[in-house]
């Protein structure tokens, strides 16, 4: 049995590795590599190494388990790691499809009523309510207002603020 466990080890191991080039090969980011690493390697322990041949049923379990443990967004990273690792490592489809839904986003309260609003209104009308009066407005990080007149020294501004200059073109 202890042999058994070792050609597991080993064999995981190499898949490992190979994980890695692909994160790496393929321009993720440090942070992404990092979770979709540390996603394989708490697959692997969970499953004694033998992640080659999972099933949905397997994962549901291995997911509801850490559902109890971690986060949401843990268990998204997971499962996206375990995914990458299926499709560039394995070479095989997913065998989970719609395991993990994902989850819908809401606009706040304050926003979705704006939107309806818009919504409701003639297109002409809601366009030009949008535009209104503020179009030729800008404002910048320290407050002062502009009309569009001056667009063109904003822009040189903003140029020489770099990132850090705050700029709103309404």
């Amino acid at each position: 049995m202890e042999d058994m466990s070792a050609v597991a080890a080993t064999i995981f191991d190499k898949n490992y590795e190979l994980h890695q080039k692909h994160l790496k090969l393929k321009g993720l980011q440090p942070k992404t590599i990092e979770a979709y690493s540390r996603a394989i390697r708490r697959v692997g322990d969970y499953f004694g190494h033998r992640i080659d041949n999972l099933t949905e049923a397997d994962l549901l379990n291995h997911f509801s388990d850490l559902s109890e443990t971690h986060s949401w967004s843990s268990i998204k990273l997971d499962l996206y790691g375990l995914k990458f690792y299926h499709e560039h490592v394995l070479k095989k489809p997913w065998v989970a499809p719609g395991l993990v839904p994902a989850r819908q986003l809401q606009a706040p309260d304050h926003l979705a009523a704006s939107l309806a609003q818009v919504r409701s209104q003639p297109l002409h009308a809601a366009a030009h309510a949008a535009a209104g009066d503020a179009l030729p407005l800008l404002w910048r990080r320290d407050g002062d207002r502009q009309d569009a007149d001056s667009l063109d020294t904003a822009r040189s501004h903003r140029h020489h603020a770099g990132r850090r200059g705050r700029h709103l073109i309404m």
